[in-house]
């Protein structure tokens, strides 16, 4: 992304866009990250982890970068800083292979309580 501006991302919009992808995906699903080590928001052009889907649902472009979620947030766009903790805890419960709706639940729990972020 070569863009100077950072795009705008909403708590509530955000947090529509991620329930409607594990509402695509189905609460039981589980990302598979392989052959990566990782969570990647895009393959071949199309959105593939949790986030980028998310991402992808509200037309924000797609991050040249693999980074994690709150880093991404905090580069390239302006959000607040409990959606950033929130999106992280939840790339982290879908990294360690939990379902989407497992991290959509820890999602909304931190953005409740963004105090109890792990490595806040």
């Amino acid at each position: 992304m070569t863009t100077t501006k950072k795009i705008k991302i909403t708590t509530e919009e955000f947090t529509k866009a991620l329930e409607d992808a594990v509402t695509l995906m189905g609460e039981g699903f589980v990302y598979v990250s392989y052959p990566y080590d990782m969570c990647q928001y895009e393959i071949d052009g199309e959105p593939s982890c949790l986030l980028g889907h998310a991402l992808w649902n509200l037309g924000i472009p797609m991050p040249e970068v693999n980074i994690n979620i709150f880093d991404l947030f905090t580069l390239y766009y302006d959000a607040p800083s409990s959606l950033s903790l929130a999106a992280r805890e939840a790339q982290r419960d879908q990294d360690r292979g939990e379902t989407w709706g497992a991290a959509l639940s820890s999602f909304k729990y931190i953005l409740a309580h963004p105090d109890d972020a792990y490595g806040s």
